[in-house]
């Protein structure tokens, strides 16, 4: 797109293409929650593994903003780190459970396939999109 064309509401420019979106670079957020539920939580799927729905549960039931965002932060890191590793399955499961907490959160037209990882290909290639879509959500979640 030009500088003398203006976008369109729908999120193509003037020549009926569509713009990129910039996503955030991968980097970890460092976050960590303080609650023992929480925490008990991110153990879990430092494990590799899909927290169990009373888990998943205890994060949505939480008053405070910041230890949610804190968990999704964790949780987040935790998929950069089974990316880095290779490991598809901690991959699906972290991203899956994320998935399970904050699907509410993203864009409308965002679906499921688009930020939790299939579990089955260890390529050092995968995408790092989910990540990032990720990491866009979590930059963008307010805690005011």
């Amino acid at each position: 797109m030009t500088p003398e064309q203006e976008p369109t509401p729908d999120g193509q420019d003037s020549n009926g293409e569509a713009e990129e979106v910039q996503l955030p670079e991968v980097a970890f957020t460092g976050a960590m929650p303080t609650l023992p539920l929480l925490l008990a939580c991110i153990e879990t799927m430092r494990g590799g593994n899909l927290p169990a729905s009373g888990e998943l549960d205890a994060i949505r039931q939480v008053q405070s903003r910041i230890e949610k965002k804190a968990t999704m932060g964790a949780a987040i890191d935790l998929l950069i780190q089974a990316r880095s590793n290779g490991d598809a399955a901690a991959m699906h499961n972290i991203s899956q459970a994320l998935w399970n907490v904050w699907h509410a959160f993203t864009y409308v037209d965002t679906e499921e396939s688009d930020m939790v990882y299939g579990g089955h290909s260890t390529s050092p290639e995968m995408s790092d999109t989910p990540i990032r879509l990720w990491l866009e959500l979590y930059n963008a979640y307010n805690v005011d």
